[in-house]
């Protein structure tokens, strides 16, 4: 067996990058892959692994926005469910989402 380092096919790719958003209208269509919760130096937020079904890859999103995690955690979405996240508006320092999840029917 070949060293993974030695393979051409090996490529840097963009895949786990994390989902950001920063403009109105950025949006993530993913079914939900796996979720944690994790420490980060602001406290405990919510880590999810989607994979992006736009892009075809695996992404991660940090549920750290009040308004995110809010619905986040009021659908709370397990895996193999899809969710479809926009954000539709920005208050002074505060992001607004539309956030829908869909059932997943079978298991990821």
């Amino acid at each position: 067996m070949s060293d993974m380092y030695d393979d051409p096919e090996m490529t840097p790719v963009t895949a786990f990058d994390n989902v950001t958003f920063t403009e109105v209208g950025d949006r993530i269509k993913g079914r939900v892959i796996r979720f944690e919760r994790i420490e980060t130096r602001y406290g405990k937020v919510a880590k999810y692994w989607l994979f992006d079904l736009d892009r075809n890859v695996e992404r991660t999103m940090l549920a750290g926005a009040m308004d995110l995690w809010s619905q986040l955690h009021k659908l709370r979405p397990q895996v193999g469910d899809t969710l479809d996240i926009e954000l539709v508006g920005i208050e002074g320092r505060q992001h607004k989402y539309q956030v829908e999840v869909t059932s997943g029917d079978e298991p990821f």
